[in-house]
């Protein structure tokens, strides 16, 4: 269980969830550690020192190399190699609200002390965190097998070397670090590998990206609403006894929300509607929508177990006093339902695509085609299905499941990867794209409804869906003719 005290947050290296993270990260806290978990820290690194036996990373070098002895005399020197042989990641520049969730995941792991890292590099770690110091990734150098080739750079951080954000902005660490009277830590016995030997890149992203997921998929419930009443839809397919007979609880969830949003709705007045029943987009929509949820919380689970645990190689065992060789950087688990997620997505867009493009459709709504008055010169939001579909075919491109693609690398001593960075990447621009299909399915349900409901529209409406409606009026008046429709989209994008 996490401590708070005040803006504080007391880590131990086990009780770090997604759900607290966010809560860290939303709220600015600092951390701070308990007497207990820096006296774990000290009695690892005192195995590591009074270690006699042949450990990879300690007196060996690392990958193809292992066969490779180091000795005590070269021991500093071998650290700094690792660090600079390992520095390179390139492409694009991590965001920093990426690069402080990666941080803080680091930090916490190496709270669990099995690494045997020089306590003192975690108390600079936690400094440079707490006075909002973070390293400076970039996003491609890592296969998803401990994530060394991007974690680089938070090594060179704590030497005091390249560059850092501090508060938002890029500065040279050497400068940086005087400026702040901090002083750069040697890196000792084992302590590259320490700072380096972690999934918490492709962790961190994928944290970032799913939380996004869960809040995009929030939104498209009531939006889905506001299209339903745009469309006059059916909604016997949300009623408590149809989402009972089911028994799915993800769906249940979703139709209870939607039922929630409408509370109110003309929808609920039993009116003669033109369609008998809707098209699948809207009438299994909460289950397409609960599909997802499902996903997400799976991989939110799976995140969480990865949390409670260590993914160190190798391990200092407080028990034997042994450093032992392990496997515990896999995380194909992890990139498994990472990959659902991004494939339960390629549904919700779709869908969304299709009740665009019906709400367009005059012989199913009733309501003038391409919603606007037909005078012979008018197209209407016909054109904004090709943006739509765009979105939707880019999101089912960056979906294609990778998981399976490596090969053997260091000699094929490394001979399995994950993919788990380029994964979580591919959700972040995924949500992008689920973005901007929830903004054109906004656009285009708040025209249906003003056409159908007219100027007095949010009295006929949804609690919630009014409100929704009311928020897109504020910024875009409804559309009489023809105009330039991408800055209201980009405009509507901002409610989501």
């Amino acid at each position: 269980m996490i401590q708070r005290h005040s803006q504080t947050i007391i880590l131990n290296g086990k009780n770090l969830t997604v759900a607290t993270i966010t809560k860290i990260i939303n709220f600015k806290l600092k951390i701070e550690v308990g007497p207990a978990t820096w006296q774990n820290l000290d009695q690892a690194r005192a195995i590591v020192l009074h270690n006699t036996h042949r450990v990879y990373g300690l007196n060996t070098s690392v990958g193809q190399n292992k066969d490779i002895s180091i000795a005590q005399n070269v021991e500093n020197q071998f650290n700094n190699n690792l660090v600079k042989s390992h520095l390179i990641s390139t492409g694009k520049l991590v965001p920093t609200n990426i690069a402080r969730i990666v941080f803080l995941i680091r930090i916490n792991q190496l709270l669990q002390g099995v690494t045997g890292i020089n306590p003192a590099l975690v108390r600079l770690m936690i400094r440079l965190y707490n006075a909002d110091v973070l390293p400076v990734f970039y996003s491609c150098g890592s296969v998803g097998e401990a994530d060394i080739g991007i974690l680089s750079a938070l090594a060179q951080l704590v030497i005091g070397r390249g560059q850092a954000w501090y508060h938002g902005s890029l500065t040279n660490t050497e400068v940086l670090f005087k400026k702040l009277k901090i002083t750069a830590i040697q890196l000792g016995p084992k302590d590259a590998l320490a700072v380096l030997s972690s999934n918490a890149y492709g962790v961190g992203q994928l944290i970032y990206g799913v939380n996004r997921t869960r809040q995009l998929l929030k939104e498209a419930v009531t939006i889905l609403g506001l299209s339903l009443e745009g469309f006059d839809a059916n909604v016997t397919p949300i009623l408590p006894v149809v989402s009972k007979a089911n028994h799915n609880d993800y769906e249940m969830q979703i139709s209870q929300r939607l039922r929630s949003a409408l509370t109110d709705s003309y929808l609920f007045d039993h009116h003669q509607r033109k369609q008998v029943q809707d098209p699948i987009s809207f009438r299994s929509a909460t289950h397409i929508l609960g599909a997802a949820l499902h996903t997400v919380e799976n991989c939110i689970e799976s995140l969480d177990m990865f949390l409670s645990g260590s993914d160190d190689n190798p391990l200092v065992c407080h028990e034997t006093g042994q450093i032992v060789s392990t496997g515990n950087f896999e995380v194909i688990d992890i990139a498994l339902v990472a990959e659902t997620v991004g494939q339960a997505l390629t549904h919700v867009s779709r869908s969304i695509f299709q009740r665009i493009k019906h709400l367009n459709n005059d012989q199913m709504t009733g309501l003038p085609r391409f919603l606007i008055q037909q005078r012979g010169f008018q197209f209407g939001l016909q054109t904004l299905q090709k943006t739509a579909m765009d979105a939707d075919v880019r999101i089912r491109q960056l979906a294609y499941p990778i998981s399976a693609e490596f090969y053997g690398l260091a000699g094929d001593i490394e001979d399995h990867s994950s993919n788990l960075p380029l994964i979580s990447e591919k959700l972040v621009d995924i949500n992008t794209h689920l973005s901007t299909l929830l903004s054109l399915e906004l656009y285009n349900a708040a025209q249906a409804v003003y056409l159908r409901l007219g100027d007095d529209a949010p009295t006929s409406l949804g609690i919630k869906t009014a409100r929704l409606y009311t928020r897109v009026r504020k910024l875009v008046p409804p559309i009489i003719d023809d105009r330039p429709y991408n800055a209201e989209i980009e405009k509507v994008r901002k409610i989501i």
